[in-house]
């Protein structure tokens, strides 16, 4: 009877043995399983993360290419603005100068004209003056005594010479 309670119970320590290495064992592939979902959800968060980066930089790219459009635009506007402000300013330099030379040509015509009444008056006046000179013959037998009247000429007659 000793020899079978002695067998009972090192079978008995056997089994403890084992239901304890067993549980130890599934203890472990419990904590395996558990490090693998463990591994596998920072896995994935990481590739969440990543695409999330992903999205962001392209939204950025899209962001600075469409600033970068509405710039060239407002450039290309205000090259337009310009340029249409100089031809219009070359336009009315050009209007300003036509209507110059037209005033410098009236003020030639003007000034011509000016000089052709002043000679006139010039001549008319020196005519007068000549015509209201003592002695001046105004027709045959005639002539302008000294007061500006006309007398008549003492013309000898050629046959009271002879």
């Amino acid at each position: 009877k000793k020899k079978k309670a002695e067998l009972e119970e090192r079978m008995r320590k056997k089994e403890e043995t084992s239901a304890k290495e067993r549980e130890q064992l599934a203890k472990k592939e419990d904590e395996k399983r558990q490090k693998e979902i463990k591994r596998q959800e920072q896995a994935e968060q990481r590739r969440k993360q990543a695409e999330k980066a992903r999205e962001m930089k392209k939204k950025k790219l899209q962001e600075e290419a469409e600033e970068r459009k509405v710039e060239a635009a407002r450039r290309k506007q205000e090259l337009e603005a310009q340029k249409v402000r100089e031809l219009e300013k070359h336009r009315l330099d050009e209007e300003a100068r036509v209507e110059e030379q037209k005033k410098m040509e009236a003020d030639e015509k003007e000034k011509k004209h000016r000089a052709d009444d002043e000679r006139r008056k010039n001549e008319a006046e020196a005519e007068r003056k000549k015509a209201n000179t003592p002695g001046r013959v105004v027709s045959p037998g005639r002539k302008l005594n000294m007061t500006g009247n006309v007398g008549t000429l003492l013309v000898e007659s050629p046959t009271s010479a002879a």
